[in-house]
């Protein structure tokens, strides 16, 4: 109806609705699409909050498609609306992409630098929630890093704001402490089931190591049923907990099931994208698992890092 009006300022409107109406994971082509139309058209009209709203989602979802190029192009467009607009919450929500873009490219010590600039701002924007948004990205990071046994601080001061993400991320950290039995008794009853929102991607996929960190093999199968059709993709979650390719949890998953011809075809996959679009600490650390699922028997294919799980070679 908007566009049959030639009413730009009220197809924007329409075009927003609708992007916040889809599920990020299931739709980021249809994404792509809305938020370039909203930057065309704002930039036509004249309507900067509008262009910066299309940047902004860019970033996003061209990231979730591994269209790195592309994403950082947006953020770099983003960058210098920002410059001119002093917007709060849209600096603070690009602070947060910086940092995580830094934790995908493997430099920690910057994106650690970039999450206590991100701390600084949230302090002053009055929201109480900001804080909890800097202490996921710094849970993600610690994840990344291998280093979730530090992550006591931040893990606890997010309890209970999400449904999943502070109860696997204590699983993976008592497993990295190597209390892994401890941690398999929390999941007797079953595990609880991530919320079908901005996070949904990231948190199925540390679920899903988390699942195959304590050995619950038919969880993995599930996990790995779940994650198979976001194969080739990124997951992003709003720049604010980003995980990482997904085929990096598909290959863990695969071998964890002792499924080693699948978990070496999603590692070559991922050494060959990562490499194709400039992430080469996600080339590298892909190649060098791979060399290991294609070496001696019973070797780690993956790095030591997050988790150990019981019985199988998958960690050390």
């Amino acid at each position: 109806m908007a566009r049959r009006l030639g009413d730009p300022h009220l197809l924007m409107r329409m075009l927003n609705a609708r992007q916040l109406s889809l599920p990020q994971a299931t739709h980021p082509h249809e994404l792509v699409e809305i938020a370039t139309e909203l930057v065309e058209i704002a930039s036509r009209t004249r309507m900067p909050e509008y262009e910066l709203l299309g940047w902004i989602l860019l970033t996003h979802h061209r990231l979730q498609l591994f269209d790195v190029a592309g994403a950082d192009e947006a953020a770099l467009r983003r960058d210098a609306m920002l410059e001119r607009l002093p917007l709060p919450w849209p600096r603070f929500q690009h602070t947060m992409w910086r940092a995580n873009r830094l934790v995908l490219a493997g430099c920690f010590d910057d994106a650690e630098a970039l999450y206590s600039e991100a701390e600084r701002q949230a302090g002053r924007l009055g929201m109480w929630y900001a804080g909890a948004v800097v202490a996921t990205g710094r849970i993600l990071l610690h994840y990344r890093r291998g280093s979730l046994t530090d992550a006591g601080s931040p893990i606890d001061s997010i309890t209970g704001i999400h449904a999943t993400m502070d109860h696997d991320a204590r699983i993976l950290r008592r497993c990295a402490q190597g209390r892994v039995e401890e941690a398999a008794r929390t999941v007797e009853n079953g595990w609880p089931r991530p919320p079908g929102d901005w996070s949904w991607l990231t948190m199925t996929c540390l679920q899903g190591e988390a699942r195959a960190a304590v050995g619950d093999l038919p969880a993995c199968r599930e996990s790995y049923a779940t994650l198979l059709p976001y194969g080739g993709s990124i997951a992003v979650g709003s720049a604010i907990a980003t995980a990482g390719p997904v085929d990096w949890f598909l290959a863990l998953l695969a071998s964890a099931l002792g499924e080693h011809e699948s978990a070496a075809g999603h590692l070559l996959s991922l050494a060959r994208q990562a490499d194709g679009n400039g992430l080469t600490a996600w080339r590298d650390r892909a190649t060098a698992a791979l060399s290991r699922e294609n070496g001696e028997a019973g070797t780690d294919p993956f790095p030591p890092g997050a988790a150990r799980r019981v019985g199988s070679p998958l960690r050390r």
